[in-house]
């Protein structure tokens, strides 16, 4: 990966300001096997030695990702109940970017009048022309249009689907509104579309979905990880300072 104007100091106060868990391997200490190199271009060649484990090459690809690329044009898709809208809203604030769910575009009426599909894509396509946005949702295909010129797609997702369904079951019944059926629905929605059963049988899955787009992609799969990104945009700054 070649990241010009960016030096090795730069990128080490960052990874050990906001990832403790990674100066172990950053200061260079090797008792520990195996390791792979992880290395990334700069001005002066800098390599990170890693674990070698997938879940360590994807960390090093996300710290690439977080801080040394552009933000203006955010797309945030995942799991029902892991806190798309939530995650829009505060990075929203944090730059002073609008944010839009595709439930804004899909529904005439919120959750019961559809709106009419070329209607829909038509408006969620003069965002997408907007020099910045955020755009969070799972309807693929009004995502789509977004994909190829978005800066990242956050991706948010459930480790497994008891996990995900502990969290839609106590958000439902902590809301005075929210019917348990609903809940219920939404818990077996979930499950058909996390194992592509039912009526989802043969449908895309979010990973199918957003396998082209990979190398802009951020996986974050814990409430915790979620909340570590989002303050990693704190005073509407974001990357190398």
């Amino acid at each position: 990966m070649k990241i010009s104007g960016v030096s090795k100091d730069e990128i080490l106060h960052k990874v050990e300001k906001d990832f403790e868990e990674v100066i172990y391997f950053t200061k260079g200490i090797t008792e520990r096997e195996p390791f792979v190199i992880a290395e990334i271009q700069t001005d002066v060649n800098f390599v990170i030695l890693t674990p070698a484990v997938d879940l360590w090459s994807e960390f090093i690809k996300n710290i690439s990702l977080i801080y040394l690329m552009p933000h203006n044009k955010i797309i945030i898709t995942g799991d029902a109940g892991r806190g798309k809208s939530t995650l829009a809203a505060r990075l929203s604030e944090k730059l002073q970017i609008s944010h839009y769910s595709t439930d804004d575009f899909y529904y005439e009426v919120k959750f019961s009048q559809v709106r009419d599909r070329q209607e829909a894509l038509r408006q969620i396509r003069d965002v997408f022309d907007k020099e910045r946005w955020i755009v969070e949702g799972t309807t693929a295909w009004l995502l789509e249009p977004g994909m190829k010129s978005a800066d990242r797609i956050v991706y948010l997702y459930y480790k497994n689907i008891l996990s995900q369904w502990w969290t839609i079951a106590t958000r439902g019944l902590s809301r005075k509104d929210e019917k348990i059926t609903n809940t219920f629905k939404l818990m077996k929605h979930v499950f058909y579309k996390r194992y592509s059963l039912g009526y989802k049988k043969g449908k895309m899955t979010h990973r199918e979905f957003i396998a082209p787009y990979t190398e802009k992609v951020i996986t974050l799969s814990s409430f915790q990880a979620v909340d570590r990104f989002a303050k990693s945009f704190d005073n509407g700054q974001f990357g190398i300072e």
